[in-house]
């Protein structure tokens, strides 16, 4: 897992974006999901939606 913060440049409005990054290791397969801010409930629901995406990819 890993986090990264967007430049709020590069868009529009005037707000933060963080990307939460998950890659399965064997397949390199990657899922990103994007909160306007970084915290713990964020990066908790982040990481029951990308066990529960790549459970659905899988087929597990």
């Amino acid at each position: 897992m890993d986090a990264k913060y967007f430049v709020p440049s590069k868009f529009s409005v005037n707000k933060k974006y963080y990307v939460y990054d998950f890659i399965d290791e064997k397949t390199r397969l990657a899922l990103g999901y994007v909160y306007n801010k970084l915290s713990i409930d964020n990066a908790i629901a982040a990481v029951k939606k990308s066990i529960s995406d790549f459970k659905n990819i899988f087929g597990v």
